[in-house]
């Protein structure tokens, strides 16, 4: 039996076009609030907005058949750039006790946390909404 993950496995060269727009919207950014629309078995949804108190959102990443999620419900980007990236099992393993499956990606999300903490998303894939350019 094949796993959903695989099934639905995005493109690596899409996953990484995804994570350089990503990263590359929010270098142009001094602060950016970052909280979650939806999290459910086929996306888990991020919004990120300059000031949670106005609540304009500025991009919305969508993370597609998620497998496991490691993470605060809503937190500001901490300075450590890039903000997203993929990484290994290994390094996964240097954070936290959590497995990922194979055939998904493992997504790593600097926040404002002390001692280096971060947000993990276990997922097939990502896709990233500009919804108002800088």
């Amino acid at each position: 039996m094949v796993s959903i993950y695989r099934q639905k496995r995005m493109p690596r060269e899409e996953v990484l076009s995804e994570t350089e727009k990503i990263n590359g919207y929010l270098e142009k950014c001094a602060w950016m609030d970052f909280d979650y629309g939806n999290i459910g078995e086929e996306k888990i949804v991020l919004y990120g907005c300059p000031d949670q108190s106005w609540r304009e959102n500025c991009l919305e990443i969508i993370f597609e058949f998620p497998q496991f999620i490691s993470s605060r419900l809503n937190w500001s980007m901490g300075e450590a750039k890039p903000f997203i990236r993929l990484i290994s099992q290994e390094t996964l393993s240097e954070y936290t006790d959590l497995l990922s499956e194979e055939g998904c990606y493992i997504f790593m999300l600097q926040d404002d946390s002390p001692k280096g903490a971060a947000t993990f998303i276990s997922a097939a894939g990502i896709r990233c909404n500009i919804l108002k350019p800088l």
